[in-house]
């Protein structure tokens, strides 16, 4: 008896109902073994979990039972959160230099991160974010949401269009692995450094395109923490041997002095 379509009626009754719909997907339910007889390809015990936290997002921004009732539906959460797992690399390179997430992949996962996506430079960062990070910082939705949201405040605060306080940036700059030059966490800093990195944001390009990747982001962290008596040092070496530019010395060193 071929009971192949039958296996697939199953396997996607709970990949909807006991899983997207219903909001309950775990390491058990569904099974890989569920994936297996859906016809989905690329769901092992390492990744099953990530899978699960897509079906669990919430049915109106997220993933419902809807939007995972075909086998095509469901292989686009696996293939896209693949994607973005495999762009976690740690300290290691860049494994997919040439096929970074886009905003539709980060759709396909149900992360509610719209704002986000819709921005070339804002996505940028997110992606290069994401290529530092471990996968186990980036196996659940809410994960990726969490660091989203904090490329946003700190692409608004560029824009010069943030409430945020110079406290919820050094946050949000921490949770970004952007620490001080010794490597300490930027919310440890005293108040009048925090000030100091919002006024240099703020003084960037508003379109994002200083503030698109962690290099970027470090290197204005370094240069506006750089003590006043070296800044001013840097500024005088440029002004003796008639080499400034419109980047050396940098907006974050006449902060810093």
């Amino acid at each position: 008896i071929d009971n192949r379509g039958s296996h697939f009626f199953l396997a996607m009754y709970w990949a909807q109902e006991l899983a997207a719909q219903n909001n309950d997907a775990s390491s058990a339910r569904p099974s890989v073994g569920i994936y297996v007889a859906a016809g989905v390809i690329g769901v092992n015990s390492s990744n099953i979990d990530a899978i699960s936290s897509s079906l669990n997002t919430p049915n109106l921004t997220g993933i419902d039972g809807s939007k995972a009732d075909t086998q095509a539906e469901v292989q686009q959460i696996v293939d896209a959160y693949n994607k973005i797992l495999s762009e976690a690399n740690g300290v290691n390179p860049d494994a997919t230099p040439s096929s970074d997430p886009t905003a539709t992949d980060y759709s396909s996962i149900g992360a509610n991160i719209s704002d986000v996506t819709s921005d070339a430079k804002a996505l940028n960062l997110l992606n290069d974010v994401i290529k530092g990070k471990n996968t186990i910082d980036v196996d659940t939705v809410p994960e990726i949401e969490e660091l989203a949201k904090a490329v946003k405040d700190i692409m608004d605060v560029a824009k010069d269009s943030s409430s945020k306080t110079p406290d919820d940036i050094a946050r949000d700059l921490n949770k970004l692995d952007i620490k001080d030059k010794e490597g300490n966490p930027l919310p440890d800093l005293p108040a009048d450094q925090k000030q100091k990195i919002i006024d240099a944001l703020k003084a960037t390009e508003d379109d994002g395109s200083q503030t698109d990747t962690k290099d970027e982001l470090q290197k204005l962290i370094d240069d506006v923490l750089t003590p006043t008596s070296d800044a001013l040092n840097i500024i005088r070496d440029a002004a003796q041997n008639n080499n400034a530019t419109a980047l050396k010395p940098s907006v974050g060193i006449y902060i810093a002095a």
